[in-house]
């Protein structure tokens, strides 16, 4: 931003030297345009999008365009700066931003396709991975959790919010007993998940009661005993 205004923000501070990550806002400020490959940040205000409107013309542009009018909820303008880059087919970044479009649209199904195509493209990035899998959790997107987690290197898959997500994956596919294996016997905690949180709780719950409703009982939530690591909640009323 110092780069941008062409003086000191705060002269009595040292921010340091400019970061990988916001390399490419030095290019963009220095000649123009964004040429890397590789996306690590985005700048999403008003003074940053009129650089970019000027910029020279590639995806890397088209995307950061398209980012901008979705943060500003305008998706008509978002989708169409997508659609000057051509086949996105192999670009995750892209594709990533226009399974994101769909969900606001309420087109899950076609959301949960696009999100895994970008998914599978880089099947290395444990954080990427992450944030796919909670998203095709909220888009009740099971079977493509499931497809995902069967791809990621063993590094990743042995993560331990990948395995929580995987004890979704099966217990809303109807695999009660592997989802429940999982919680108990893979998982000591999940530093990804914040106190408070219910998700982990919930799931134990959801896993009991359907258990016991495949054997002709009914359980209240508050009957079932969460383990005291899968259980984050502020209250056990939650």
């Amino acid at each position: 931003e110092e780069m941008r205004l062409g003086k000191k923000l705060a002269p009595q501070l040292d921010f340091g030297k400019v970061s990988e990550e916001q390399d490419i806002w030095v290019e963009l400020l220095q000649n123009n345009q964004i040429s890397s490959e590789k996306i690590f940040s985005y700048l999403v205000s008003d003074e940053w999008f009129d650089l970019l409107k000027k910029a020279a013309d590639n995806w890397q542009k088209h995307y950061f365009m398209a980012l901008n009018y979705y943060r500003r909820q305008d998706l008509e303008r978002a989708e169409k700066e997508i659609s000057l880059c051509g086949d996105i087919s192999r670009n995750r970044y892209l594709l990533h931003l226009l399974a994101n479009i769909r969900r606001l649209q309420q087109c899950r199904g076609e959301a949960a396709e696009l999100i895994t195509q970008a998914a599978v493209l880089d099947l290395d990035d444990a954080s990427f991975i992450k944030e796919v899998l909670k998203m095709l959790l909220n888009l009740e997107a099971y079977d493509k959790m499931s497809d995902i987690i069967m791809q990621l290197p063993s590094d990743i898959a042995e993560l331990p919010l990948i395995k929580m997500m995987k004890a979704f994956a099966l217990a809303y596919t109807g695999d009660l007993d592997g989802a429940e294996n999982i919680l108990l016997n893979e998982i000591s905690e999940i530093p990804d998940i914040r106190e408070g949180e219910n998700s982990t709780s919930q799931l134990y719950i959801y896993i009991q009661q359907e258990k016991a409703r495949k054997l002709g009982k009914e359980i209240s939530a508050g009957e079932v005993e969460v383990p005291w690591h899968l259980d984050l909640r502020m209250s056990a009323s939650i």
